[in-house]
């Protein structure tokens, strides 16, 4: 956090030229868009608190290995959650690793069903 506010000290001081293209918010000074995302932002943040709360507790009360299978399955809803609510789009890559987590997720599942 102190680093970012020092960049962004840094380039309200010294006035650094906006670059474009994707690396544009490097160059960019403060912003804040946040017209309309209120109350997904406050909806974010009190799903967060509880989330990591629970599983906070989760990881207290029961096996860690099967605690890591919701704690990994972050890495599933997030880009479905990206896909749905922003149109944002997997590569055959992230799909990839998706599938993997998936996978790994059922290997223990059902490995721990056995012993």
């Amino acid at each position: 956090m102190c680093s970012g506010c020092s960049g962004l000290l840094a380039i309200t001081v010294f006035g650094v030229e906006e670059i474009s293209g994707p690396l544009a918010f490097v160059t960019r000074g403060w912003v804040w868009p946040m017209e309309g995302v209120d109350l997904l932002l406050v909806a974010h943040v009190l799903g967060s608190i509880v989330g990591v709360f629970c599983l906070t507790k989760a990881y207290q009360l029961g096996e860690a290995s099967h605690v890591a299978v919701f704690e990994y399955s972050i890495m599933v809803f997030g880009p479905a959650f990206a896909f749905v609510w922003f149109g944002q789009s997997l590569s055959a890559v992230q799909m990839a690793g998706v599938v993997l987590i998936i996978v790994a997720g059922s290997v223990i599942a059902l490995r721990s069903r056995q012993s």
